[in-house]
């Protein structure tokens, strides 16, 4: 060993309990100040009237109309090209003026987005997953919108159990890929890879959270579906003692999976909506599956196939989000393509929130592996936001199992190191288990409805 590598091995050894040490702070008193202010807002103004709400999310609204304006060179082109004002702006309908906001309009703008206020300050970028194909990437205030997300995250799961003055272990089950294993343990959490989630080893992953006992289960649905089917196809018992709620995220959960999940794990089950953009959050509560959508983190719309605005109990739409958290580059009536229900109805629980009955934006697909095991589609779409300087789509195809082909529209012509590193990242991401074959098309065809499907899955699961 040289003596960077010593040095090098030494730093990991103090870090380690010093992090450790730092995570068992509670998140209230370790995310400081800022982090207090809004969490104990939320926490206030979750009672507040429906009018109250209005007005004050109407203020917020009017503040970044009038920011953007003044500091984002793309909007302050847009509104003279449109002839609007923001000065002028005195209720909700005005936004109607302004066109939407696009991933593709992003991409040809973004310097321009970037508000001249925050040019000078260190910003980070956010990765969206690009599930329908066109992964993206955006610019935010790094302090500023980590203190703020986890407010509001802290937030809604606070409805079912999470206590920020308390220690919250998290089993998280998600798109990490701890270093040479499926799992690790970081901070206080349990990290479980669910990349190598499959029917051989899921034993060692219940064995896992067992032995971690965490106050939560932290998940995408699809995931901890697997397991909760194996656990009662097989008759075993999950017997967390200190785990409160499945906290399930970033895909949707339908009835019956939901079902399925609360009685193999004998807790309740929560889902929130949210995406990478933070431009619009919801979450369920104590006493409903009606996802509660947060008015301070942002304005959202949901407009029909028509380019109306959804009024009536199930209509359909699609979620069309103002952010109020990101004034470095804002998102104003960005069109998520996430589709939901709405509902005029009043929730149980005394919250005045916009209701929304159903997300349907998000359903969970699978490979097939060589060994016929379902594995999730997150790597890919981390695997094609890297290469988003390269393409401008990609569209994956299977109908063999462990063989996967995958359509991109290249910006230029690919050359074989570059097919080769992608393969390699795609293997290396599903453990050798999925082929990859590049095509370079010019095209890649829409659903009948119009939509652009990340995966056409041809094999029955």
């Amino acid at each position: 060993m040289n003596y960077k590598e010593l040095i090098k091995g030494i730093k990991k050894q103090v870090e380690r309990p010093l992090r450790y040490c730092y995570f068992t702070i509670p998140d209230y008193i370790r995310y400081g100040e800022s982090f207090q202010k809004q969490y104990n807002f939320l926490e206030e103004s979750q009672w507040w009237t429906k009018e109250k709400q209005k007005e004050f999310q109407l203020e917020q609204l009017k503040n970044l109309i009038n920011h953007a304006y003044s500091t984002v060179p793309y909007y302050k082109k847009l509104f003279d090209l449109h002839e609007i004002n923001p000065r002028n702006f005195k209720s909700f309908d005005d936004i109607k003026k302004i066109p939407y906001l696009t991933k593709e309009i992003i991409k040809e703008n973004f310097n321009d987005l970037i508000s001249s206020e925050y040019r000078n300050k260190k910003l980070v970028e956010m990765s969206t997953g690009g599930s329908t194909g066109e992964p993206l990437i955006l610019l935010a205030d790094k302090n500023a919108d980590k203190v703020k997300e986890w407010a509001y995250v802290s937030h809604l799961w606070s409805r079912v159990g999470y206590n920020v003055n308390g220690l919250n272990r998290r089993a998280i089950l998600m798109g990490a890929k701890p270093v040479g294993n499926y799992y690790e343990y970081k901070n206080r959490n349990l990290i479980m890879s669910s990349y190598q989630l499959n029917e051989k080893n899921i034993p060692n992953y219940i064995n896992h959270l067992v032995k971690f006992n965490p106050s939560f289960i932290h998940c995408y649905p699809s995931s901890i579906l697997l397991i909760a089917n194996y656990a009662l196809a097989n008759k075993m018992e999950i017997n967390i003692s200190k785990l409160k709620a499945i906290l399930c995220v970033s895909e949707n959960i339908s009835d019956e999976q939901r079902v399925i999940i609360s009685k193999a794990f004998k807790k309740p089950v929560y889902s929130f909506y949210g995406h990478s953009e933070h431009a619009a959050i919801a979450g369920e509560c104590e006493k409903s599956n009606y996802y509660h959508l947060e008015p301070f983190y942002g304005y959202t719309e949901i407009i029909t196939s028509d380019e109306q605005y959804a009024s009536k109990e199930g209509e359909k739409g699609e979620i069309v989000s103002t952010s109020f958290l990101n004034f470095a580059m804002p998102l104003i009536r960005y069109k998520t393509k996430d589709i939901a229900l709405l509902s005029n109805k009043v929730c149980c629980c005394g919250r005045n929130h916009q209701l929304i009955s159903k997300i349907e934006g998000r359903a969970q697909e699978y490979f097939i592996t060589k060994d016929n095991d379902k594995v999730m589609l997150t790597g890919s779409y981390k695997l094609l936001s890297s290469i988003q300087d390269k393409i401008y789509m990609g569209q994956f195809y299977q109908d063999t199992p462990g063989k996967v082909s995958l359509k991109v529209i290249p910006k230029i012509k690919l050359n074989d190191e570059e097919l080769c590193n992608i393969i390699e990242s795609f293997s290396s991401i599903y453990r050798n288990q999925l082929d990859l074959i590049i095509e370079e098309v010019e095209y890649i065809p829409r659903t009948k409805r119009g939509k652009f499907k990340f995966l056409i899955q041809k094999i029955e699961i």
